[in-house]
């Protein structure tokens, strides 16, 4: 687990309390963002670490413009800024040995507006492989 947690403590290193937080599994039930999840869940599944990222994704100002247009009211809205990327970051105690983190994307912006959420974990996982740890990686990423 030392190598496990040395890569935490890197990403840490570059990222602030808003965008990681490192959550205590003994009060997990107590947790407002992952009470959905129970402290035995994440015993039986072998999970030794669970972080939560906060991350807002960066781009070139002059390549972000996003317009969404209502369909009922036919109005359009251009964001310049995008919403931060909340995932849930399982690490099971075969980390990274043989098992890659288990991701849980928390926002709902990908997932039911954008329909991003299987993209981004297609390009998190195509990160992952065997013996080599890949959070670090998967941050950058982002």
């Amino acid at each position: 687990m030392e190598l496990t947690e040395q890569e935490i403590e890197a990403i840490e290193s570059i990222l602030n309390d808003q965008e990681i937080e490192n959550i205590d599994l003994r009060a997990i039930g107590s947790h407002s963002l992952v009470s959905c999840l129970d402290q035995c869940d994440c015993e039986s599944a072998g999970v030794k670490f669970l972080v939560r990222l906060s991350v807002v994704p960066k781009f070139e100002e002059e390549e972000l413009l996003f317009k969404m247009k209502d369909k009922v009211d036919k109005k359009e809205v251009t964001l310049r800024s995008l919403p931060a990327i909340e995932l849930l970051i399982a690490l099971p105690s075969s980390y990274p040995s043989s098992q890659k983190p288990l991701l849980l994307q928390m926002n709902k912006f990908y997932s039911d507006i954008l329909r991003w959420e299987d993209f981004i974990y297609q390009k998190l996982d195509e990160k992952w492989s065997e013996d080599i740890p890949v959070l670090y990686e998967m941050v950058i990423l982002l």
